[in-house]
């Protein structure tokens, strides 16, 4: 299981907040990943996981009928990565996570990273 932090930031304030502790992170840990996900919206949330495992280099991701979050899952989840911080910002429904994701009963962003 991969060791993991997640954010949440919504609002100007809330992702000034979230720039700063990812460069923090970064300067201070910089073999922790920080992986940076637009989640305002569902065509935005996609297109943010996309890119993510497009640089990532995530097999299949260019496939467009595999399902992008679950091959974000399983790579997050695989621990070949090490420790990650996930910022998903711009999230002001979480209920947009839970319906993206098709959770049952399980918090949406457990859902997504397993953790």
């Amino acid at each position: 299981m991969t060791n993991c932090s997640t954010s949440f930031a919504s609002g100007a304030r809330e992702t000034q907040l979230a720039i700063e502790y990812a460069n923090q992170v970064r300067r201070e840990s910089p073999e922790i990943w920080v992986f940076w996900v637009n989640a305002n919206k569902a065509a935005r949330l996609e297109t943010s996981l996309r890119d993510l495992a497009n640089r990532a280099k995530i097999p299949r991701h260019q496939d467009c009928s595999a399902n992008i979050f679950q091959l974000v899952r399983n790579w997050l989840q695989d621990g070949g990565i090490g420790k990650l911080v996930l910022i998903l910002d711009n999230v002001d429904d979480d209920e947009l996570l839970h319906k993206l994701l098709d959770a049952s009963t399980q918090p949406p962003l457990r859902h997504l990273l397993g953790c």
